[in-house]
């Protein structure tokens, strides 16, 4: 059997297989694949392997043998696929609900993850975010481009309301200009945005009642007059395009045309583009179509979590919690583990996917499982099992 070494431990620690994966915990099939067919779950292997170890060394294993198990269980291992099931998992995580009983049992009088916030203190904020909330904000007030690039769930929408929230507590003359990008996803039947949409946004912020002609000389004429009878007013104009992954390259292009608008030396838009990763990869000088954009634009991107355990620790006081009596001490590094990807075969460490979203998501099915489980505290193993 491929895993004769790790059974034989089993054996030598006085534990059953079944004692095993009830303390780790796992399902008996689970423990019964790794052992007898050196299948390891998509869920975690790392943090089950820990897990067993750890097990193993309560029970006074030395830790050469267990070693020596975990390699006759690798050289036996199936090759693994390019792109790991664990990653796609989390990435196809649908959104977790609080069930009423995870409330009652944590005493959360909200949902700790959700993207609900009464005010700017709701909002956490790492060194990263903060540096990138404030770029956000001298933007919008002092003028520039810019592209702030995150993964889906990275907390670029949260930052962009707590950057308009901070705007008008300030009570500043800034006039936010965001495109109605509803069905302009670039596709073949819907066209993504133009600068003639940008434009229309524009003269409807400036100018509602305004009649579109036409001629769209004159329509963008009438748009740089209102712009400057604006600025002459002493405001500042952001036009903000989300989703701007979806932006043909002809429109970003041609966003230089609207940041050249001068009043005398006061330029007369500023720029910023939120969107996903293959922003980046159009925001690129090596593509000459667009590299007079690139060299006048600030390119920021939202990085992962780094303390996640600050992270958990400020939304569970937000909703009323305390951070002691919901997880154990062991939980926030099962959880750093789980949501970081395999070393790369170049060496470094493996990809992190510790993004709000996805911490919220995963830790709400560990609160909603250890409910259902009556755990007193969400440790390790239910990390590993969620």
């Amino acid at each position: 059997m491929k895993g004769t070494f790790l059974k034989e431990l089993f054996v030598e620690s006085g534990l059953s297989q079944t004692g095993i994966a009830k303390r780790v915990p796992c399902a008996g099939s689970t423990l019964s694949g790794i052992v007898h067919r050196a299948e390891w779950p998509s869920k975690n292997p790392a943090g089950l392997r820990r897990r067993l170890r750890e097990i193993l060394q309560e029970a006074g294993i030395a830790d050469a043998k267990i070693t020596a198990a975990f390699d006759q269980l690798d050289a036996a291992a199936p090759a693994p696929t390019s792109e790991t099931d664990n990653q796609k998992e989390f990435w196809m995580l649908r959104k977790q609900i609080l069930t009423p009983a995870a409330r009652r049992k944590f005493c959360l009088v909200r949902d700790p993850f959700g993207d609900e916030f009464s005010g700017p203190d709701d909002v956490y904020l790492s060194s990263d975010s903060r540096y990138v909330l404030e770029s956000m904000y001298q933007t919008a007030r002092h003028g520039g481009m810019m592209a702030l690039i995150g993964e889906s769930g990275s907390g670029k929408t949260t930052l962009m309301r707590a950057c308009f929230d901070r705007l008008e507590r300030d009570e500043a003359k800034v006039i936010i200009v965001q495109p109605y990008s509803l069905g302009m996803d670039n596709s073949k039947h819907t066209p993504g945005i133009r600068s003639t949409h940008i434009c229309e946004a524009i003269l409807a912020e400036l100018d509602p009642e305004c009649r579109l002609v036409p001629s769209p000389e004159v329509r963008f004429r009438h748009m740089h007059k209102r712009l400057k009878d604006s600025a002459r007013g002493g405001y500042r104009h952001l036009v903000v395009i989300e989703e701007a992954h979806g932006l043909p390259l002809y429109t970003i292009k041609h966003l230089k045309r609207f940041y050249e608008l001068t009043d005398g030396l006061t330029r007369l838009v500023s720029f910023l583009l939120v969107g996903q990763q293959e922003l980046k990869g159009k925001l690129t000088e090596i593509n000459a179509e667009v590299r007079e954009i690139v060299q006048r634009m600030d390119l920021l991107e939202l990085l992962p979590l780094e303390d996640v355990g600050a992270y958990v620790r400020h939304r569970l006081d937000r909703a009323g919690g305390k951070f002691d009596n919901v997880f154990a001490p062991d939980a926030m590094d099962a959880l750093a583990l789980r949501l970081t990807g395999p070393a790369p075969k170049s060496g470094g460490v493996g990809r992190s996917l510790l993004y709000p979203l996805l911490v919220g998501n995963m830790l709400t099915k560990a609160l909603n499982l250890a409910a259902d489980l009556k755990m007193p505290k969400v440790d390790a193993g239910i990390i590993q099992q969620a």
